[in-house]
């Protein structure tokens, strides 16, 4: 599935989809697995809950890529492209 072929939270901007996207390596599985979009959005966009909050969705995150996809978050994930992304909002 292309970058532009897939459905996106509609909260998302454009740099959120593309973070979305690269940790997903383009899964087709991935990109339409709603419950792992709100895990994501909750994990890393969302600005209205705790630290705490926050912490348990990156764990149940995680456990959830691992669980049902054989996927290393942090082998995954582009932390580089995050931080960009955080320092603009």
């Amino acid at each position: 599935m292309d970058a532009g072929d897939w459905e996106t939270p509609i909260s998302w901007w454009e740099e959120e989809a593309d973070i979305y996207f690269n940790m997903s390596g383009g899964d087709d599985a991935m990109l339409v697995d709603e419950n792992l979009k709100l895990l994501f959005d909750v994990a890393y966009f969302d600005q209205d809950i705790t630290p705490d909050e926050r912490a348990d969705a990156r764990d149940a995150l995680r456990e959830y890529l691992s669980e049902e996809y054989g996927v290393d978050f942090d082998a995954a994930f582009d932390w580089e492209a995050y931080r960009e992304w955080y320092a603009s909002v």
